[in-house]
Parts: structure tokens; C-alpha cells; sequence
């Protein structure tokens, strides 16, 4: 959806849905004297805040081990627009309840690999066929690609606008797993 969204749209959308901010919630990179990293355009004297390395789309745009957490994780296909959607909550919750999820949030979303899966991707990767290894992963733990074969094997392939019945949402789940961390390390 968003490499259609990219290549139909004019220039200035395609640069709105390429930026993480696009939305709001900004949070700077202060250093520990608490003031704020900036980048200078030389012979300008433009000054703009400088965003933080956690906080770019090309962390959750490769495949990589959370070796604290013990897994192996992927670009998730909702991810890219699920940020933009917290951070701006964020943003309206400082600016209207001053009261933000927390003046240093970052958040990130990854697809949890099946180990299944985990072993084929690292061949894949020691093989060099990246574009495969870092094909977003949809709702059941397979690409979004094989997602859509397999939904049009089952008579399940939907134009805009029209979806499945009621009676067969009626048994539809999913699950996610929440890892948080504080700045003071604590974690749940």
C-alpha cells in the first residue's frame, strides 16, 4: 500500500509519507547538558533540530535479532503508519492534557519471525537476496505477497471498499506481545 501511495501520488505526499514526523510529535535529541542536537545547513545558517537515530524508519525496515528479548523480528506491513499514529497521540496528549506517554517515547513495531521462518530469512541474507529477507511480514506470520496469493486462492481477494462478511469476522483474533522500557531501565 504505501509503495502505491508513493508512486501515485504528487511529490510533496511521497515525501509527507517518507518522513516518521509527518504527523507530529517530534522529540529532539538532547544531549546531557539538555540541550538540543542540531543540524547547521553551511553558508545558510539554517538550524533544525536533529531527529533521533531510534526514532528513523529504517530501523524497522530490516530484518534483526532482539537479543534481549530473545527473538527474531521483521518489517511489519501496519508499522510505518502505526508510528506516526503514537507519536502524534503522543504529541496531542502533551499538548492538550500535558500529559505525554513520556517526554523520551520511542516507539517501534516489528513482526515476531516464526522460527519456522527465521532460519530460511538468515540463508536468504548469507545469500544475498536481501529483497526477499526484507519483504514486510502481514497479519499471519507469511509476506504480504503470499498473504494476497493465498487470499486469492481462497476467494478472499477484496477491491477497496469491500471486505469480509460479519459471520466470518465473527471468529477473527489477533495478538501482540508489548515490551516496555524506561529511561531508568525498568521493564514490563
Amino acid at each position: 500500500a504505501l509503495g502505491a501511495a508513493l508512486s501515485g501520488g504528487s511529490p510533496e505526499a511521497a515525501q509527507a509519507l517518507m518522513d516518521p514526523f509527518s504527523l507530529g510529535g517530534f522529540i529532539p535529541q538532547v544531549d546531557r547538558n539538555g540541550v538540543k542536537e542540531v543540524d547547521v545547513q553551511m553558508g545558510t545558517g539554517f538550524v533544525t533540530a536533529k531527529p533521533r537515530a531510534e526514532d528513523q524508519d529504517s530501523n524497522m525496515a530490516r530484518v534483526s535479532e532482539d537479543a534481549k528479548l530473545g527473538v527474531w523480528r521483521a518489517p511489519y506491513v501496519n508499522s510505518f503508519f502505526d508510528t506516526r499514529l503514537v507519536r502524534r497521540s503522543n504529541m496531542l496528549q502533551a499538548d492538550l492534557a500535558n500529559q505525554p506517554y513520556g517526554a523520551t517515547l520511542n516507539f517501534m513495531e516489528y513482526a515476531m519471525l516464526p522460527p519456522e521462518k527465521v532460519n530460511s530469512l538468515k540463508q536468504a541474507l548469507r545469500e544475498g537476496r536481501d529483497a526477499e529477507a526484507f519483504r514486510p511480514i502481514g497479519q499471519y506470520g507469511i509476506t504480504v505477497d503470499e498473504e494476497q496469493r493465498l487470499f486469492k486462492l481462497q476467494g478472499k481477494e477484496f477491491r477497496q471498499g469491500e471486505g469480509p462478511s460479519v459471520e466470518d469476522m465473527s471468529d477473527a483474533w489477533t495478538g501482540f506481545f508489548l515490551h516496555a522500557e524506561s529511561v531508568n531501565g525498568n521493564q514490563e
